[in-house]
């Protein structure tokens, strides 16, 4: 009697846990999907965009959900499908490609964009690189007031340039060896843009610097609709380097491509890594100018910063 009992309650506990192994399963698969689904959403809700920013992990997470159910033998059409649509989350918002050669272009035009670190202790490489690629437009941000005499001010005078104050961290820069239009400078100091129209060889070009909050909870959607307007209002071809902290298939960075009339220059690359680089989002950019082609050019190294520098090209030629 004894013996059967321990054998009814090992059985029973062994349907508890595998109940319960399977309800964990269906939670964790609950989560993915609906987290996969809500990075889709930016657009009706800031959380969307934060979501958006781990896609890919959100992507893989949910593949590896589906991969559980099947071992389980849960539904099995569901788990496919939600397999399918986690792989491909993954693979399209993991930055991949072979960025393009100058030597594609006629009269090839770089930008230059780096977050400086406002804490940069050695400028030396940054400069050296600058002096290296010779670009012709140079967006920065975290330009501080430990960075600025040893960066903004040692580039060459043959850089015209103009300086806005954000936050604490330092505040924005806009350069360009092409001539600065009269009366086309502007700054909105605190918000994080910056920037001025050049006379380029392709005609006059707004050129902008732009520095975004972190993604909501904080101050990024409040940001943004200050910023788009502004943009919205230039008239002529754009191009815009900055620090969004957001990737490129987000709500906020659609809606700076539809401003300016622009596009993120590709392929896309990681560009601030976390978490030792378990997460490499790439969250800077430069949106290149509508009808000019190009796209990114190169990944430069660090060089003292937390950030990798972006470098566009496209061209310049009419």
């Amino acid at each position: 009697m004894n013996a059967r009992t321990e054998a009814q309650d090992g059985h029973y506990f062994g349907q508890l846990l595998a109940r319960l192994l399977r309800g964990g399963v269906v939670v964790l698969a609950g989560l993915a999907a609906l987290a996969l689904a809500g990075s889709y959403l930016g657009a009706l809700h800031p959380v969307g965009d934060s979501l958006a920013v781990f896609r890919d992990w959100i992507g893989f997470g949910a593949l590896g959900a589906a991969g559980l159910m099947l071992l389980a033998r849960m539904r099995w059409p569901l788990a496919v499908l939600l397999g399918l649509w986690g792989g491909l989350a993954w693979y399209f918002a993991t930055p991949v490609g072979t960025p393009l050669a100058a030597s594609e272009f006629r009269e090839p035009q770089r930008i230059y964009q780096k977050n400086l670190l406002f804490a940069l202790e050695d400028p030396a490489a940054i400069l050296a690189d600058i002096a290296a690629r010779d670009p012709q437009f140079n967006t920065l941000q975290e330009v501080s007031a430990r960075n600025a005499a040893s960066v903004l001010d040692a580039l060459p005078r043959r850089y015209a340039r103009h300086f806005c104050p954000y936050a604490a961290v330092g505040g924005v820069a806009v350069l360009s060896t092409y001539d600065v239009i009269e009366g086309s400078r502007f700054c909105l100091e605190g918000q994080g843009i910056v920037g001025f129209q050049v006379d380029a060889p392709g005609g006059p070009l707004w050129v902008i610097s732009v520095h975004m909050h972190w993604p909501y909870p904080f101050d990024q959607p409040q940001q943004l609709a200050a910023l788009i307007p502004v943009i919205e209002a230039l008239e002529g071809p754009v191009l815009i380097g900055g620090d969004f902290n957001m990737v490129a298939w987000s709500h906020a960075l659609r809606s700076y491509e539809r401003a300016s009339g622009g596009e993120v220059a590709a392929p896309l690359q990681g560009t601030f890594p976390l978490f030792g680089g378990w997460l490499f989002p790439a969250i800077d950019h430069v949106i290149l100018p509508q009808g000019r082609g190009g796209g990114l050019e190169a990944l430069a190294p660090r060089n003292g910063s937390d950030h990798y520098t972006v470098i566009g090209v496209f061209e310049g030629a009419p």
